[in-house]
């Protein structure tokens, strides 16, 4: 009898050095934040020079499409783009969202950084909004 089963992906990303202390300084930040509705995967990452990889759980569920944005905009206005936390998403593509059942996670880890929340607003509303 099958007790537990999970599926991970590995995303390795190779960065200039400087690069990557930032990104593994976001990362290890975003593990301390909450996101209200929004949900981030499990994950670890480990780095080897200047190559990091991300261990994250895979979630299996849909992609939240253009016909479905407007019942999950105010969620992700709300508990993303005026999170008060100083690490948010950068990004608001469609593709970084997936619905299973009714919870709804953000994918793009390493798209999570220190972010205002004025420069959150314009890019919510070039990458969400304007969207077609």
């Amino acid at each position: 009898m099958i007790v537990n089963k999970s599926f991970m992906m590995v995303k390795t990303i190779s960065y200039a050095l400087n690069d990557i202390k930032y990104q593994v300084d976001c990362l290890e930040q975003l593990k301390q934040y909450k996101f209200n509705r929004i949900l981030l995967p499990n994950f670890s990452y480990g780095v080897f020079e200047n190559v990091l990889t991300i261990h994250m759980e895979y979630i299996k569920g849909q992609q939240i499409t253009p016909n479905k944005k407007k019942s999950y905009t105010d969620i992700v206005y709300e508990d993303l783009v005026c999170s008060t936390n100083p690490i948010s998403a950068k990004g608001y593509a469609l593709e970084n969202f997936i619905i299973t059942g009714d919870k709804i996670y953000y994918i793009d880890l390493e798209d999570m950084a220190f972010c205002s929340i004025e420069d959150r607003k314009i890019k919510f509303e070039k990458d969400w909004v304007n969207r077609k």
